[in-house]
């Protein structure tokens, strides 16, 4: 698979905050969720690659070119972008009048997409966008974008205000437009229930660096809670372990974290001890645990 976005040693300061050096590649095909706690650097890196904040060093590559050049409309048509683009200059236009402004900009609109996001979303094509909600605002940036048929779609915390029915109906849309062909999905969230739904790699960003990233899955799967009977101390030095609990079960005992289960209970067993129990690590937990490991090394609190 072909790299649609890729940042080498990007770097985008603001006021006081650093973003980067960051060096990422999303490839085609591919949902990638861009996850970490509020004021990590998530908005200003989308503002970036949609050409709105400029780069302070490094290279920025969208579709294999350099972005952006100076009014670069082929490049910006092949991208649908949500988060708080919905900007009109006349905010007492209609949601149709701003719908047909918007479709002039792209040879590939497609209006029965339009009709049918429109209608599933409960857009009201009379209703004046200075009258929309948080949430109705977002269903129509979301429809907007889907629909001029974009081969990347940037989604900055998309579901922001959405009612639980709307969040239902955005989650399948974003799965049914990846059913159409070569398309790549790049979404910024701190719902962590997006992430497990839709996400194939998790990029996780912490005080404006990439921590690191993770297949989804396989983190899911490498990441697990397990109950001893005792032996703490032995624990302590098992593959991956971030964690160490005494006297956590019903008969007291150890209860341990690790990012590496397999490797891990091998070595209990090689040590004679077999696990009581073996949980999934929820995914805010796995996030948690890389954020204070990743304050560790770097010398924080």
């Amino acid at each position: 698979m072909k790299p649609v976005l890729e940042l080498e040693r990007f770097v985008k300061a603001r006021g006081d905050f650093r973003l980067g050096p960051i060096d990422l590649a999303v490839e085609e095909g591919l949902i990638v969720a861009l996850v970490g706690p509020n004021g990590s650097g998530k908005s200003t890196l989308f503002r970036s690659l949609m050409g709105l904040l400029h780069p302070d060093g490094g290279t920025l590559r969208v579709f294999g070119e350099a972005a952006y050049p100076a009014n670069d409309i082929g490049t910006k048509s092949r991208i649908g972008f949500v988060g708080d683009s919905l900007t009109p200059a006349d905010e007492g236009m209609t949601v149709l009048q701003w719908k047909q402004f918007v479709a002039r900009w792209f040879k590939s609109w497609n209006e029965a997409t339009w009709n049918r996001l429109s209608e599933r979303l409960e857009l009201e094509p009379k209703k004046k966008l200075k009258e929309l909600s948080t949430g109705m605002t977002k269903r129509l940036e979301f429809a907007l974008a889907v629909s001029h048929d974009p081969e990347l779609l940037l989604l900055d915390e998309p579901s922001s205000g959405l009612d639980p029915f709307a969040w239902r109906i955005m989650m399948d849309e974003i799965r049914t437009f990846m059913d159409g062909g070569d398309r790549t999905v790049f979404v910024a969230t701190h719902i962590m229930e997006e992430v497990r739904r839709l996400a194939d790699l998790i990029v996780f960003l912490y005080k404006g660096r990439i921590v690191g990233v993770y297949e989804k899955d396989r983190l899911m799967d490498d990441w697990k809670t397990m109950w001893i009977g005792d032996g703490a101390d032995r624990v302590r030095t098992l593959p991956g372990v971030v964690a160490v609990e005494e006297g956590r079960g019903a008969g007291g005992g150890t209860r341990f974290v690790t990012s590496d289960a397999r490797r891990a209970e091998a070595e209990l067993r090689a040590l004679g001890i077999a696990p009581l129990e073996t949980r999934a690590v929820e995914l805010e937990d796995i996030l948690w645990h890389l954020m204070e490991t990743d304050k560790r090394k770097s010398g924080g609190v």
